[in-house]
């Protein structure tokens, strides 16, 4: 277990300030700051509907918050798997994670050739 104290002279390749979220009449969630740096391991953790996976959904951009925003570095992806993911008819779960790992295989190719 490391206790290092995370680099943040690291560029961020997330951040996202002010970030509100409503559903109906319900807030969810109210001025969220959040910056991720390059080489950061980030965890959401909190009780069952605190806005842990709503965050994650607005954070990967698959969902838009009602208020903040959100900048994200050029060439950064931020990915969100679903607690309940819904496959392709037919596709495995292992043929989903292998077609999720392209870029990084073809990566892996050139640098190993």
């Amino acid at each position: 277990m490391s206790n290092a104290v995370p680099d943040t002279s690291a560029p961020p390749i997330i951040t996202a300030r002010g970030i509100l979220k409503t559903m109906g009449a319900r807030t969810l969630l109210t001025e969220v700051e959040v910056i991720v740096r390059e080489g950061e391991h980030v965890g959401l953790v909190g009780r069952n509907g605190a806005g842990k996976s709503t965050l994650a959904r607005i954070l990967s951009g698959i969902e838009q918050p009602d208020g903040g925003n959100i900048a994200r570095r050029r060439g950064a992806s931020v990915l969100y798997l679903d607690q309940d993911p819904q496959f392709p008819p037919g596709a495995t779960p292992r043929a989903v994670v292998i077609g999720g790992l392209a870029q990084w295989s073809e990566a892996k190719a050139r640098h190993d050739a």
